[in-house]
């Protein structure tokens, strides 16, 4: 069998649980950090989302300095060449398993809350929910896809949901 070659790095993954905007970014974090901890994963965790209120991009809110640790799969699969290329680049991997290794929607399609159109840069103007404190089916938030490693993985090609959506997940990242 051909094993793949295994990096080490920041880990990277998406919730097991959905989350259900309407508390603010902070209960996204901790659904984050919760899941981290389950899974005995050390380190910070934040989710994959601007940060409105500090007017930050989702690249801002993470170190993606030339020297910076790249991200890693639980598994230790290289998401991306680089810590920037994460936020700017095709991915290598999709960012497909749990904290605890396990696969996310196997046999099917599998969203996730990202509320950008473009993680590198702030744009006050993307779908979030009104900073994820809306779950109002007439308020919008920006998704993607945890299978694909284009863009899609964070705008999706129907990229707007409504905020009421309850099956869709989040990004972590250490």
């Amino acid at each position: 069998p051909i094993v793949p070659k295994t990096h080490e790095g920041r880990t990277a993954f998406v919730s097991t649980a959905a989350f259900q905007p309407g508390d603010g970014q902070t209960d996204a974090d901790a659904l984050c950090a919760l899941e981290a901890d389950a899974a005995g994963l050390s380190g910070s965790f934040l989710a994959f989302l601007p940060d409105r209120a500090q007017q930050l991009s989702v690249q801002q809110r993470f170190d993606t300095s030339p020297n910076a640790p790249i991200w890693v799969r639980p598994d230790g699969i290289r998401i991306a060449a680089t810590a920037a290329g994460l936020f700017t680049e095709e991915l290598l991997a999709p960012i497909n398993l749990h904290a605890d290794g396990t696969p996310a929607g196997q046999f099917r399609s599998f969203g996730v809350w990202t509320g950008t159109s473009d993680p590198a840069v702030f744009d006050a103007d993307d779908d979030d929910c009104s900073e994820w404190t809306s779950d109002s089916a007439e308020q919008r938030g920006s998704s993607g896809v945890v299978h694909f490693v284009s863009n899609h993985f964070y705008r999706n090609i129907n990229p707007s949901r409504a905020c009421s959506t309850a099956d869709y997940h989040l990004y972590c990242l250490e």
